[in-house]
This record gives structure tokens, C-alpha cells and sequence, in this order.
């Protein structure tokens, strides 16, 4: 059973010998399953892909079978998931572990906080809209980062844009090596996760990826208010 008492806290949780058939319940139990439309199941099989023939607009696309930058999952949704739930069905033979880096842990002043509400960032690749990386109208704060498909908008979010990269580079991220039948959930509002460096070809690891919460759509009641100070 996934607590959510322990996700509030630490913004993950991670559970051992964990089946597929265990995965979409315990998804379940955190909210309604979302899909992405470009690949409209409910659970995914994600595997190390080369650039040359991963999807486009994808990290894949960009990274191949190196290292993925930290961001968060859907970011291009209006609303992105709340929690993604990563299960692992093959370590691969590159013993590629998966980063965290908790957004709860940036020892930020207000004027930085104010920054990253205000400074208006473009989004999506199809259906482009404006957003932020920091909404905090309404608890729990949500942020939003994933430079793949976001960009800086305005000279403010430029300046945002390197206040992050400084964010993430001065926490120590947690280090998750993967055993099988490993299952991790993350905060996707408040973790940023990134993938981290294989020790040799590893088209042979396999994580299954399910998503809870969020929306593709515009919600009003998670509406992102952007505005240049």
C-alpha cells in the first residue's frame, strides 16, 4: 500500500517486490489513472531508446541513451500529473539508477519565489500556451520545469531559467539504484526526476511508467496565473 502520508513528507515513496498486476491498483488508490494522448494506455513501457530512432519531441529524441536532464513529467500538460509511479521490470545491463531532486529543499528568498510565479515561460509543442514554473494559488504548490518542452517567454523567465539550473545544481539529489520488481512514486508537483548514466548499452532495461492526476485541459480550478512584473 502507497501512504500518502509518506509522500506529503518526503515527496516519494518506494515499495519492493511490487508485480504488474499490483501497479494499476496501487495507482488506483492515489487517483485517477491519466493518459498522455500520444500514447493513450494506461501503462507504459519505457526503454533506452537511441536518438535516431525515438519519437520526435521527445527526451529521447534529444538525449538517446545518455543522460536525461531533471524535469517534470507531462510538464506540457495545462495540468501536469500528480503523481508518476515508475515500476521496474529490468534493471538492464547498464545499472542505471534514477535521480531526485526535491524542489522543497531550494533555500529560495521571496524574491526568487516571486520570480518563478511571475515570469512567463512558453509550453507544448502542438497546442502552445503560457505558464510558470511556481504556482502556488492553491496548496499544494505545484511546480512545472522540463526545458525539453518549456521555454523562457520574457526576459524574466531567462533570468528564472539560470535560477533553476542554480537550484538544481546546489541539492544533493537522491540516488535510487533499481532492483527488480522495484516500484517508485514520485510528487510530480514537487520532485523533479531525471535519468541518470548507464555504465554500458542498456536497450534492455525496462520501466513501466503510470501517470495520476492532472489534465491535458485547462482545469479552472488549477488555472496557472502568469504576469511580468
Amino acid at each position: 500500500m502507497i501512504e500518502k502520508k509518506t509522500l506529503q513528507t518526503f515527496g516519494y515513496c518506494r515499495l519492493s517486490g511490487v508485480t504488474d498486476g499490483d501497479l494499476l491498483p496501487l495507482a488506483e488508490n492515489l487517483g485517477l489513472v491519466t493518459v498522455d494522448r500520444r500514447h493513450p494506455v494506461p501503462v507504459r513501457h519505457i526503454r533506452p531508446q537511441d536518438a535516431s530512432t525515438a519519437n520526435p519531441n521527445t527526451l529521447s529524441s534529444r538525449f538517446g541513451l545518455g543522460r536525461f536532464p531533471f524535469h517534470t513529467d507531462a510538464a506540457h500538460w495545462r495540468t501536469p500529473p500528480r503523481y508518476v509511479l515508475l515500476h521496474c521490470m529490468s534493471t538492464g545491463s547498464g545499472g542505471r539508477p534514477t535521480l531526485l531532486v526535491d524542489t522543497a529543499a531550494f533555500d529560495l528568498p521571496a524574491r526568487t519565489l516571486g520570480l518563478f510565479r511571475r515570469a512567463v515561460w512558453k509550453t507544448a509543442h502542438r497546442a502552445p500556451f503560457l505558464c510558470a514554473v511556481l504556482a502556488d494559488d492553491l496548496p499544494p504548490a505545484r511546480w512545472r520545469y522540463d526545458l525539453g518542452c518549456m521555454s523562457p517567454w520574457s526576459p524574466a523567465a531567462r533570468e528564472a531559467s539560470e535560477l533553476m539550473c542554480a537550484c538544481i545544481d546546489d541539492t544533493s539529489p537522491l540516488v535510487f539504484e533499481w532492483t527488480a520488481g522495484d516500484l517508485l512514486v514520485i510528487d510530480n508537483w514537487r520532485m523533479l526526476h531525471a535519468r541518470g548514466v548507464a555504465a554500458a548499452r542498456d536497450c534492455d532495461r525496462l520501466i513501466c511508467r503510470v501517470l495520476v492526476g492532472g489534465s491535458q485541459d485547462e482545469e479552472l480550478g488549477l488555472r496557472t496565473t502568469v504576469a511580468e512584473g
